[in-house]
């Protein structure tokens, strides 16, 4: 698909037309070669930015590969092309040959493959507005439960019976594993935000492995299987990481529901 203009007034980008080929006529959507060499080229662009982009480079550099513009037919539709211009000298006079690729469909895909990606991106962003808002909701009436707790267990030794120290105590240790698990999707909004920062420390990597064990222990117990720690396990160094990271990209934070499947 080519063309060959003329320059005129130093530019080559809107100079005349003097030879097309059918291929750009039918490009273009003109009715016959006479009416594609009458054309001003300049009208056929949609962003003169780009165009005179496209005049520069042709200045500065002569040859131009692949550069991408928007450009209009002569019945008013909008198309993509990539263009590569190369001087040439065309019948004793100074031109350039202009090759046309139509990159339509190309572009069209792109713009919906960017819009389904923006989509994406706000509804995560959405989720972790959200799981951070729940989480600090109820972080605050579970301060409070687990404060008044504190309280009855630290009070005189008389004020409550064995019956009720040991609810009690199990009140404490259920809300601090809930407090945990709050605090845990904090964190987990803001490791896919971005936000968060890594927070190294010294990590026995075989207290993680039994951590996860005793985990996913129950579910798996439920379908007969046994779920052990290889003894290399208590022997493996110590590792300086994210314990938090770790525990979220660990195979074993889904609690089991790997077993279930």
């Amino acid at each position: 698909m080519a063309l060959v203009t003329r320059a005129e007034n130093d530019s080559q980008a809107t100079g005349q037309r003097i030879f097309v080929n059918n291929a750009v006529i039918k490009m273009f959507g003109a009715d016959s070669r006479e009416q594609m060499l009458e054309r001003t080229i300049a009208n056929t662009w949609i962003h003169s930015e780009r165009l005179r982009e496209f005049e520069h480079l042709l200045r500065s550099e002569q040859t131009v590969v692949d550069f991408e513009a928007c450009r209009r037919r002569d019945d008013g539709s909008i198309w993509w092309v990539a263009l590569t211009s190369h001087p040439v000298i065309f019948e004793g006079q100074s031109c350039s040959i202009n090759w046309h690729v139509d990159i339509t469909e190309r572009k069209t895909a792109e713009s919906e493959l960017i819009g389904a990606r923006n989509s994406a991106l706000g509804a995560s962003a959405a989720k972790s507005q959200f799981l951070s808002s729940m989480s600090h909701e109820l972080r605050t009436p579970l301060n409070s439960i687990l404060g008044f707790t504190q309280l009855l267990a630290a009070g005189p030794a008389n004020g409550l019976d064995e019956k009720q120290r040991r609810y009690t105590k199990h009140i404490l240790e259920a809300g601090q594993h809930l407090l945990d698990l709050i605090t845990q999707v904090l964190e987990f909004t803001e490791v896919e935000s971005g936000n968060r920062k890594l927070r190294l420390e010294s990590v026995n990597p075989a207290k993680i492995l039994e951590e996860c064990r005793s985990m996913i222990a129950p579910v798996a117990a439920q379908q007969q299987i046994l779920v052990r720690l290889a003894p290399l396990a208590e022997h493996l160094p110590s590792l300086r990481c994210d314990r938090t990271a770790v525990h979220h990209t660990s195979p074993c934070h889904a609690n089991g529901r790997r077993i279930e499947r």
